[in-house]
């Protein structure tokens, strides 16, 4: 089996406006408050980073919104850093597969 993949396409989407600054302050919350650790705050998850892959992955994580940008006005709103969460990209693509947005409690079933 094989497919074909690769070709050009333009396509226009209705996009979600992020502020790189939001996201780099919530990181450096996360250090502070975690003594310069960056861990995912998925409960059972706790993939660091930097442990990890060393100084390649110093201070990467994702940042997860608590409460959807989809359910922003469609002028948007405010951001609180204690909306935001630091997540791994799997507990990420886990919260919202399926186009859901799931809580992060729970998302990692007990064994």
């Amino acid at each position: 089996m094989q497919g074909f993949e690769g070709e050009q396409r333009r396509r226009y989407i209705l996009h979600r406006r992020r502020e790189a600054q939001v996201r780099s302050l919530k990181i450096k919350a996360a250090l502070i408050d975690n003594e310069g650790v960056l861990k995912c705050e998925v409960p059972r998850c706790g993939f660091d980073f930097g442990a990890t892959y060393g100084e390649l992955g110093k201070e990467f994580a994702h940042v997860h919104h608590l409460k959807p940008l989809s359910e922003a006005p469609p002028e948007g709103r405010r951001v609180k850093l204690n909306e935001l969460a630091i997540v791994c990209p799997n507990c990420h693509a886990m919260i919202h597969r399926g186009g859901q947005c799931r809580p992060l409690v729970g998302l990692i079933p007990s064994p």
